[in-house]
């Protein structure tokens, strides 16, 4: 049940507790304080119905700004996030979402991008499905659960030949000011090392030995240090 109390300074405090849980507000007026409180029983009452009445691209943005700004890949999360609330699914709520919305737009979106990039795109929308439905309670069963993902593309098996290096290096140049020649000489670094293209742009100078030819890990960098 709401409570309103008047405070010391004459503002009026509301204060609600239903089904465990617990609110409460000062207002100016007590009009205000008695519909702050009606308003938050009624949500506390139907938040099940409320929270499915959300749009799928509303939701999305909700776990951009409060799940991936957490992660490691928050920026690529992000960035996918705002082009994935550009499709009609994102206008469908969360209620009304089932697996043909997810198939027709794994259909259509199959048509601009490769295979993996579908994927790499239904599985950040299952994720946030998946939040949504454990941690916000907008939905009891994610729809995307039984929708197929694109079958991956074989493996790539070969090295780039020597003939196709001398190509590239005598495109690139040497001159390392252009952006071109830089991520070359990246690429030729990702050969010889073996390291992923994260790995490579996180380097700094304290992880190299120039001298003797070989880099740290993050790791063996921290414990030498502590040594």
């Amino acid at each position: 049940m709401a409570r309103i109390t008047k405070t010391e300074d004459g503002r009026f405090r509301a204060f609600i507790a239903r089904q465990g849980k617990r609110k409460s507000k000062v207002f100016r007026s007590k009009r205000d304080a008695t519909d702050w409180a009606a308003r938050q029983e009624y949500l506390i009452l139907n938040d099940e119905i409320v929270q499915s009445n959300v749009y799928f691209g509303d939701m999305l943005d909700r776990y951009a700004r409060e799940v991936s700004i957490a992660k490691r890949g928050a920026r690529w999360e992000m960035i996918r996030i705002e082009k994935l609330r550009r499709y009609p699914i994102a206008n469908i709520s969360m209620g009304n979402l089932i697996a043909q919305d997810f198939a027709k737009w794994r259909d259509e979106r199959l048509k601009e991008v490769a295979p993996a990039s579908v994927n790499r795109e239904m599985g950040l929308m299952g994720s946030a499905l998946n939040h949504a439905r454990k941690e916000w309670g907008m939905i009891k069963v994610n729809p995307m659960a039984d929708v197929a993902k694109p079958r991956k593309p074989p493996p790539r098996d070969r090295r780039p030949t020597t003939d196709e290096i001398e190509r590239m290096a005598f495109v690139a140049g040497s001159d390392l000011s252009t952006k071109t020649a830089r991520a070359f000489h990246g690429f030729l670094f990702a050969i010889e090392t073996g390291m992923r293209a994260g790995e490579i742009v996180k380097l700094t100078p304290e992880y190299a030995d120039i001298a003797h030819g070989y880099l740290f890990g993050v790791r063996d960098h921290n414990m030498l240090m502590q040594s």
